[in-house]
């Protein structure tokens, strides 16, 4: 593996409140770009992919206060592999119902949105804020980042109409954030949850299928899988184990 995903960790920002300074800056960036570019980008995709995109950015310019890419879990190494078959088949599942494809300039905007909120969604909750917090009691960390993860996604009133769509939005991502931050802690890893999450996302797109009902099943399914993951974690780990 190259050097640079090896060497050794930077000194790493810690506590409650650089989380919430993350979950500020989140917020504030995507905000200012919903607002600003409201006016002037009719397309919502197109602004979606815009705000993702700069927020790619500036996960990438603050990572090394958190440590390094492998501290964040940016390796290939996984414990547990087979942890990954609940949320791999709940993220593949809506596809059976059948799939509606979108046109080619919808779909590569679609393609690439979601490509970048999976690496850059799990690069600040499963990998920045768990690792702020892992000296924290397990379920506080996982519990606290899922609540900010999903409280983040009200800045998506500035992109969509519906609010009751987006307050859904909110609880459903609280409870991905519990699956996926409780499987993070177990593999070690966040590459595999990456890739689910771009497909978790995509799938619920492109399918025939009712969206919404298998969201909401697939956010109860792992609501259930995270909290019986961390409850069964025995002690508070170090940054070795969230490293793999």
């Amino acid at each position: 593996m190259n050097a640079v995903w090896d060497r050794a960790s930077a000194p790493v920002v810690c506590g409650p409140r650089t989380v919430g300074g993350l979950f500020a800056g989140v917020v504030c960036l995507t905000a200012a770009v919903g607002i600003v570019t409201a006016p002037l980008v009719a397309d919502p995709l197109l602004r979606a992919l815009f705000g993702v995109a700069l927020l790619t950015v500036a996960a990438v310019l603050v990572r090394p206060w958190f440590g390094s890419w492998r501290d964040l879990g940016m390796h290939r190494q996984v414990r547990q592999p087979w942890l990954l078959a609940t949320p791999a088949v709940i993220a593949g599942a809506p596809l059976l119902w059948g799939v509606q494809w979108p046109p080619a300039a919808a779909l590569g905007i679609l393609a690439a949105g979601y490509l970048l909120t999976g690496f850059t969604e799990e690069l600040l909750w499963r990998g920045m804020a768990l690792r702020a917090l892992e000296r924290s009691r397990p379920l506080v960390a996982v519990l606290v980042t899922s609540a900010l993860f999903g409280l983040s996604h009200l800045v998506n009133l500035l992109y969509r109409d519906n609010a009751g769509l987006v307050l859904a939005q909110v609880w459903g991502a609280f409870c991905f954030g519990v699956g996926y931050a409780a499987l993070r802690r177990r593999i070690g890893s966040i590459l595999p949850l990456m890739l689910l999450h771009a497909v978790t996302d995509f799938a619920g797109r492109i399918t025939t299928g009712p969206a919404i009902l298998f969201f909401v099943m697939q956010d109860a399914v792992l609501l259930a899988f995270g909290l019986v993951l961390v409850l069964r974690e025995r002690g508070v780990p170090s940054s070795a184990q969230l490293v793999g």
